[in-house]
């Protein structure tokens, strides 16, 4: 299956594009949890292919009482051949009360954080979109990226839902 970067970025063209508008047909087109992306599989862009690809998704809400870092997705993967890979990420965050405030991190290797958000919801259960993306050097070995959150202060419970990272070589 392919996916031409051309056409998720074509619909927001026409007029000066919004960030929001961006960043949601990027999400929508790429992280759309029906796209399968087998071992087989291509992204098209306007340079090329990229190869050596997988996702992790995981929809369903997590939540935590605790402050300690609680594992959300857990995304691994061997790369075929050692190069650059670029890695994103994407989930939604809340607490359930306006006060509390919810810590997200993106680890790579159980000790490189690529990703980092502290949240507070003005009201409670509203959640909040958050992603990103780095390009990281891999060698030939398992390696792991996962999303983790805790709830930073407050009473309450921290919330995570529609959790997802995939990764390609692009180098």
């Amino acid at each position: 299956m392919a996916v031409s970067f051309t056409k998720i970025l074509g619909a927001v063209l026409g007029a000066p594009p919004k960030l929001s508008e961006i960043v949601n047909t990027f999400n929508n087109t790429l992280f759309n949890k029906d796209l399968i992306l087998g071992d087989d599989a291509e992204l098209t862009g306007a340079g090329g292919h990229f190869h050596d690809h997988s996702c992790t998704v995981s929809e369903a809400e997590s939540t935590t009482t605790s402050g300690s870092f609680q594992q959300k997705v857990s995304h691994s993967f061997t790369p075929q051949a050692a190069g650059d890979y670029h890695i994103s990420w994407y989930f939604e965050a809340t607490h359930s009360i306006a006060v509390g405030e919810v810590e997200v991190q993106v680890d790579v290797d159980s000790g490189t954080i690529v990703g980092f958000t502290h949240t507070e919801p003005t009201d409670a259960d509203d959640y909040e979109s958050h992603g990103g993306f780095t390009r990281l050097t891999f060698s030939v070995a398992a390696h792991t990226v996962d999303i983790d959150f805790l709830r930073a202060s407050g009473s309450g419970t921290a919330k995570i839902r529609r959790a997802r990272v995939c990764s390609w070589r692009v180098a």
